[in-house]
C-alpha cells in the first residue's frame, strides 16, 4: 500500500508565491460584510427574533450580507413568505446558500428556494474580494455532498479568479472539523489549494466557534434567531480583515479573527514514501475516524475496499487526503467489477436477468451489464433522480425532479412516454397488472403503464406535508404508501378509493412513515416511522397488529425487509449502525452493530444474507438467521444512502460519489 511522492504531490499542490500588493487601486478603503446563518424561519417561530436582528444589522450599514443556509425550517412556501416579509425593504441585498432544512422536508423546497431567495451556488466579486457560495445540500437528506456538476463549475471559476485575489468561501455543512458532514469535503478543499482563501464561513452546527481549515480561519455562528451573527471588516488599503461576533452573551461584538488578505507562502512538500513515513505530519486519520498524533499512529487491520488517509502537515496545518486500496484474501465479499457513474446515487438499485438498473442525482438513468458494470444504455432526465427505477416487462419507469414520470424502453433506453405531473417526483412507483401507482405531492396517481395516461387520481388531505418520497408496494388488490403527514395509506387498485388510512406517530410530521418504504408479508404490511416505531398493519383493514420501539438506536429511515425465515429485518438510526430482526409477533430475535451510521439505506435480503449500506461508505453483509456480521466492504468515500441489490451471488452498491462496486459472495 505504499504511496509514491508523485501521488502525494498531485493531492497537495503548493500555493504560488505572490506579489506583495493584491489591490492595485481599491475603489474603497474599507468594506463591511455581515454573515449570519440558520434563520430557520417557520410559520409561527423565529420570525420576530430574526426581524429584530436584521434591524440591528441595518444599523451596521453593511456593504454585503450573507445567509449561510437553513433559511427556513421545513422549506414550505408559507415559511418563505414569512422570510420575504422580514427581508423586503432592507437597504442591502442578502446573498444565500441553501441548508438541509430548505430541501429536507418538502418536494418543492429546492424550487421554492430559487423562487424566493437565490440560486443554490454562485460566485461574485466586491472591492477585489471574491465570494464563493456553495450548495452542500442533498435533497431530502440531512447529510452534505457537492455534486460533480458544481465542482466542475467551481474549478473553472477558481481558474479565472487566479491565485492572488482573496477568496471568502461560504457553505452550509461545515468543512474542516473533526466530524464529517460532507462526504467529499476533501475534494472541495483540494480545489481551493491554489487559491488565496482567507476565510471559511459555515452553518448547520448552531455553535459560536472557530477553527482552522487548511490553516485558514473558519467560523460558525449560532442561528440568527439565537441572536448571533459575525461582522467582517475589510481594510482594503492595508490588505487585512477583522471578524467580530455578536452573540447573546456578547451583544457588543467580540473580535474572533484577525487575518491578512495576502496570499500565503508556498507550502514546502516533504519527501513522502508511504503511510508509515509520518515525520512531516502532526496527525493522521484513517477514513472518518479520529485524528491520531503521527508518533502514535499504526495502520490498523482494515476491512476490504477503498480507504483514505488524511495527514496534517506541520506547516500551516494543511490536511492532505489520498486513497489507498486494501483487499484481504479471506474476504467473503470479493470484488468482481467497479466503476464511477456520472452522478451520485440515492435510490434503490434494481437487478434483473438482463442487467442492473440505476437512477442518479445528475438525472441519468442507466442499464449496466451485471458482470462488468459496462454501460448498456444511458438516458437522461432534466432533473435529479431520487426516484427508484421500476422495471417492468417492457419499460423502466422512474420519476425526476423535473416534474415528470418517465417510461424508458427496457431493452434500449429510448423514451417511450413522459408524463407531466407538475411536482418533483421523488417517490417510486409500483405495478399491479397494467396499473401503475405513484404517491406524489398532494395526490395518489394510477396510470396506464403502457402510455402513462391517468386512470384515476385520489387527493391527499391538504397540508404542507401532503407528499410521499419512498417506494410504494402492492398485493394486487391494494396499493400501499407512507406519507409525510404521518399516514400509512391503502388504496383500492381499481377505483383509487382509500381503503384505510392510519396515522403512525402524529405528534410531529417528522416522525412519519415517509422515508421508510413499506413491505408486505402474508396478510400484513410493515413500515418504520421516524419516531422510533416499527408497525405491522393488517392489509385488508389497516388494523394495527402491533407497534414496537427499538430499545437501542431508533427505527426511522431504513425500510423493513422480509427474510427467508419469515422475519422482519430493518436498520436503525445511530452511530453504532444497529440492524434488528423481529418475528411476526414483534419479538426481537437479534441485533447486530455494523459500527457505522445507517441512514436511508435499507436491508436487501438475498437467500440467507442481508446487505445494507452506511453513511461512511461501508457495505455490511449479515446472516439473517443468526444476525452474525459476516463481512464488510468499503465502497468508497461517498455517503452510502442508497439501498444495495443482490442477484445470483453478486451484490451491487453505489454511493453519492458515484462509485459502484459488484462483489461476489459465498
Amino acid at each position: 500500500m505504499a504511496l509514491t511522492r508523485r501521488q502525494f504531490i498531485v493531492g497537495a499542490s503548493a500555493l504560488t508565491l505572490a506579489p506583495t500588493k493584491i489591490f492595485a487601486q481599491p475603489k474603497s478603503k474599507t468594506m463591511r460584510v455581515v454573515f449570519f446563518s440558520d434563520t430557520h424561519v417557520a410559520l409561527n417561530r423565529n420570525v420576530n427574533e430574526c426581524a429584530k436582528m436584521l434591524g440591528e444589522i441595518v444599523e451596521l450599514k453593511p456593504d454585503l450580507v450573507i445567509n449561510g443556509g437553513d433559511v427556513t425550517d421545513y422549506g414550505w412556501r408559507g415559511e418563505y413568505t414569512n422570510y420575504r416579509a422580514i427581508t423586503q425593504g432592507l437597504p442591502f441585498k442578502i446573498h444565500h446558500v441553501p441548508g438541509n432544512h430548505d430541501v429536507r422536508w418538502s418536494p418543492f423546497g429546492p424550487q421554492i428556494y430559487k423562487e424566493f431567495v437565490d440560486q443554490p451556488f454562485s460566485v461574485f466579486e466586491r472591492e477585489g474580494v471574491w465570494f464563493v457560495l456553495l450548495d452542500s445540500t442533498v435533497p431530502l437528506s440531512h447529510w452534505g455532498h457537492y455534486e460533480a456538476v458544481q465542482l466542475d463549475w467551481l474549478s473553472e471559476k477558481l481558474a479565472s479568479i487566479g491565485p492572488l485575489a482573496p477568496v471568502v468561501v461560504c457553505t452550509h455543512h461545515w468543512v474542516g472539523r473533526d466530524s464529517l458532514m460532507v462526504d467529499n469535503e476533501m475534494t472541495l478543499r483540494a480545489l481551493f489549494r491554489n487559491s488565496n482563501v482567507v476565510l471559511w464561513l459555515n452553518g448547520h452546527g448552531h455553535q459560536d466557534i472557530e477553527w482552522k481549515t487548511d490553516g485558514i480561519p473558519s467560523l460558525m455562528n449560532k442561528g440568527l434567531y439565537q441572536l448571533s451573527y459575525s461582522v467582517l471588516d475589510f481594510d482594503l488599503e492595508h490588505e487585512s480583515m477583522i471578524v467580530k461576533r455578536r452573540s447573546a452573551e456578547n451583544p457588543q461584538t467580540k473580535t474572533i479573527v484577525s487575518q491578512s488578505l495576502k496570499p500565503r507562502s508556498a507550502v514546502v512538500l516533504p519527501d513522502f514514501v508511504g503511510p508509515f513515513d509520518t515525520e512531516s505530519f502532526t496527525h493522521v486519520r484513517l477514513d472518518r475516524g479520529n485524528w491520531t498524533p503521527s508518533a502514535d499512529w499504526k495502520l490498523p487491520s482494515l476491512i476490504s475496499g477503498t480507504h483514505t488517509l488524511q495527514y496534517r502537515l506541520k506547516e500551516l496545518g494543511t490536511e492532505i487526503e489520498f486513497p489507498m486500496f486494501e483487499q484481504r484474501t479471506n474476504s467473503a465479499l470479493v470484488p468482481l467489477a467497479d466503476r464511477t457513474l456520472p452522478g451520485g446515487v440515492m435510490s434503490h438499485l434494481r437487478a434483473e436477468d438482463d442487467g442492473l438498473f440505476v437512477s442518479q442525482m445528475d438525472g441519468s438513468v442507466m442499464k449496466l451489464d451485471r458482470r462488468t458494470l459496462r454501460t448498456l444504455w444511458h438516458s437522461k432526465t432534466e432533473g435529479y433522480c431520487h426516484s427508484t427505477p421500476l422495471v417492468t416487462e417492457k419499460l423502466v419507469i422512474v420519476g425526476s425532479a423535473d416534474g415528470h414520470l418517465y417510461g424508458f424502453g427496457r431493452r434500449n433506453g429510448v423514451q417511450v412516454w413522459r408524463k407531466k405531473l407538475g411536482f418533483p417526483v421523488y417517490s417510486s412507483a409500483t405495478l399491479a397488472g397494467s396499473r401503475l401507482f405513484l404517491a406524489g405531492a398532494g395526490a395518489f396517481y394510477c396510470l396506464n403503464v403502457e402510455t402513462g395516461e391517468t386512470i384515476w387520481k385520489t387527493p391527499m388531505p391538504e397540508s404542507n406535508t401532503a407528499f410521499a418520497q419512498s417506494v410504494a408496494c402492492t398485493d394486487g388488490e391494494r396499493f400501499y404508501a407512507g406519507c409525510w403527514d404521518s399516514a400509512m395509506v391503502a388504496l383500492d387498485v381499481e377505483t383509487g378509493a382509500v381503503v384505510w388510512r392510519e396515522l403512525c406517530q402524529p405528534k410531529t410530521f417528522a416522525f412519519s412513515p415517509a422515508i421508510s418504504s413499506p413491505c408486505l408479508h402474508q396478510d400484513s404490511v410493515f413500515v418504520a416511522a421516524n419516531g422510533n416505531g416499527l408497525f405491522r398493519f393488517e392489509c385488508s383493514t389497516g388494523r394495527k397488529h402491533w407497534e414496537i420501539e427499538s430499545p437501542g438506536e431508533k427505527y426511522g429511515h431504513s425500510s423493513p425487509a422480509v427474510t427467508r425465515e419469515g422475519h422482519i429485518v430493518v436498520g436503525c438510526l445511530g452511530d453504532k449502525g444497529q440492524v434488528r430482526c423481529v418475528d411476526l409477533a414483534g419479538k426481537e430475535l437479534w441485533m447486530v452493530e455494523t459500527g457505522a451510521t445507517i441512514y436511508d439505506s435499507s436491508p436487501f435480503v438475498d437467500g440467507s444474507h442481508a446487505f445494507i449500506g452506511s453513511v461512511d461508505g461501508t457495505l455490511s453483509m449479515i446472516h439473517t438467521a443468526s444476525g452474525k456480521l459476516v463481512d464488510q466492504y468499503r465502497v468508497g468515500t461517498g455517503h452510502l444512502l442508497s439501498t444495495p441489490v443482490a442477484k445470483d451471488g453478486v451484490v451491487y452498491a453505489c454511493g453519492l460519489d458515484g462509485r459502484m462496486v459488484a462483489l461476489r459472495y459465498a
